[in-house]
């Protein structure tokens, strides 16, 4: 059964506006010698799947729906994220999947297909922004800081600069970035290379959230290597709702 939305978050706009989408594509090819077939978001960390990191700090924000969008390639059988994960986590998180249909299409064509498909549509049209969260990286942010400060991504400063991986969309103008885009916007779309790009020439200022932060990318085995320690560094200090 559905969970409902608690009354309190009535009084957090930002919640009852935003869906996240947490981004659990990709093939996971360097990490294949260490994790083998599953997808890097159900490479284990500490014992338990990296994505659950990601769901938890969701939960400490507020938010009781998200969607995860997954290939094809694990739409069925043992490394299927939904088996794995389930319809509704820690019986709060009502979860949604959309499955990629086009194997390899990049982040980018991701996004704008979650904009613009009739599902959406139906399903989420009481929500005015999409917030995006990489599948396979973890940077330690209050996310409803981040919201409110309609920054377009998360820049941390602790490992580079780097990008980490964290996105604020409005629905409305990747709607209307698609059809000025339409029969134009590459076959492989990539958020970082391509789609904040295809903002900016769309008239669409892109601001940078700065955070010292620090960040992980569990992409390479050296990386994944370091993940349960990092992880095992983070508190539990992003809710706004306990």
């Amino acid at each position: 059964m559905r969970n409902t939305i608690p009354e309190i978050l009535e009084t957090i706009p930002e919640i009852l506006e935003t869906i996240p989408v947490i981004l659990a594509g990709g093939k996971g090819t360097r990490l294949k010698s260490v994790v083998g077939d599953r997808p890097k978001p159900l490479a284990e960390v500490n014992g338990r799947p990296f994505i659950t990191y990601l769901l938890d700090q969701l939960i400490d924000t507020g938010f009781t729906n998200c969607i995860i969008s997954i290939e094809n390639t694990y739409r069925y059988g043992s490394n299927n994220i939904r088996e794995v994960i389930g319809d509704v986590y820690r019986e709060i998180l009502n979860i949604e999947y959309i499955v990629d249909m086009v194997s390899n299409a990049g982040t980018g064509n991701a996004i704008l297909d979650i904009a613009n498909s009739e599902y959406t549509k139906l399903t989420f049209n009481k929500f005015i922004d999409l917030l995006v969260m990489n599948g396979d990286t973890f940077i330690d942010i209050d996310l409803m800081d981040f919201i409110s400060s309609r920054s377009s991504f998360v820049l941390s400063l602790a490992n580079g600069p780097i990008n980490a991986g964290i996105y604020l969309f409005s629905l409305s103008t990747l709607k209307d970035l698609s059809s000025y885009y339409e029969g134009y916007v590459p076959s492989f779309c990539s958020i970082d290379e391509h789609l904040l790009s295809m903002l900016v020439t769309f008239g669409k200022t892109i601001t940078p959230y700065v955070t010292n932060k620090p960040f992980i990318d569990i992409g390479t085995p050296e990386t994944y290597a370091q993940a349960g320690e990092f992880m095992n560094g983070i508190k539990h200090n992003w809710g706004h709702i306990r």
